[in-house]
């Protein structure tokens, strides 16, 4: 038998972050409505970003994800996995060159 994986995250605060929610969306007899999207934006549980924010943020993404590209193709090529194609290439045109 498996022993059971230990959470990636705090118990407690997914717990609290998880009452966070149901309070703010769920409360009993009550519809979700323009006022407690006010109340909610006025504490802090709901932030609206403006448009520079998301900008900054999709291009910090498509950094970051390049950058985690680069390393795992350096990594492939540095253990033999894969072939560097750049190489295979430059290589190849010299090649063409030479016989013209």
């Amino acid at each position: 038998m498996q022993k059971p994986r230990k959470p990636t995250i705090c118990v407690a605060s997914f717990f609290r972050f998880a009452q966070q929610l149901v309070f703010v969306f769920e409360r009993v007899g009550e519809a979700f409505g323009e006022e407690e999207l006010h109340d909610a934006i006025r504490r802090g549980a709901i932030v609206i970003l403006d448009e520079q924010t998301i900008a900054d943020m999709k291009a910090k993404r498509a950094r970051d994800k390049a950058r985690d590209q680069a390393r795992q193709e350096a990594e492939a090529i540095a253990s033999g996995e894969v072939t560097d194609w750049k190489e295979a290439m430059k290589e190849w045109e010299a090649q063409t060159e030479n016989q013209q």
